[in-house]
């Protein structure tokens, strides 16, 4: 009867080994696809905040190279996003008409093709304090969020949940002029 009882403790003890083990790989296993998907999301948001830094400031400064000291003449917040000609990414000329602009990209990953979206947001941010909310009114400076995330990601709700990278970064009308 004993034999029998240590038989049993030992089988137990080497399934709950085996699961353990077991669950420790595939723990890794997900960290390190994971860490895959996040480098792959920062580096389509970095390809994309270079192709924002090569549009033009604003409307009023495409095909010119201002360097602005006030903000006149320039789009006001609620003209923000495409402009009617603009139907394409391709016919996007300056920082201000990705605003609300979603970018569906599947790239590479380990066998297949994972679906990102690239969620951009752009307002404008005081030149002397970029983090500061608020700014309602034209500035020489404006702020532009890119959010990678899951395709088909719930972007209304808080929190992680499909996302995996947030790059923002202040734009302003001198970036011609200045060597980054």
């Amino acid at each position: 009867m004993a034999q029998t009882f240590y038989a049993l403790v030992a089988v137990f003890s080497f399934s709950l080994l085996g699961l353990t083990m077991h669950r420790q790989t595939a723990d890794t296993e997900r960290h390190a696809i994971e860490a895959e998907v996040e480098a792959a999301a920062l580096d389509l948001a970095i390809v994309w905040s270079n192709r924002v830094k090569a549009l033009a400031f604003d409307e009023a400064d495409v095909d010119e190279h201002p360097m602005r000291a006030t903000a006149d003449g320039l789009t006001p917040l609620a003209a923000f996003g495409p402009d009617a000609a603009e139907a394409t990414l391709d016919d996007v000329d300056d920082v201000d008409d990705l605003d609300g602009t979603v970018i569906d990209a599947n790239l590479p990953l380990g066998t297949g093709l994972y679906p990102f979206a690239v969620h951009v947001s752009v307002r404008y941010a005081d030149p002397l304090d970029f983090e500061r909310p608020g700014v309602i009114g034209p500035t020489t400076a404006k702020m532009v969020t890119l959010v990678v995330a899951d395709q088909g990601a719930d972007m209304s709700q808080s929190g992680p949940a499909g996302r995996h990278v947030e790059l923002s970064f202040p734009v302003t009308s001198v970036k011609r002029h200045l060597h980054w």
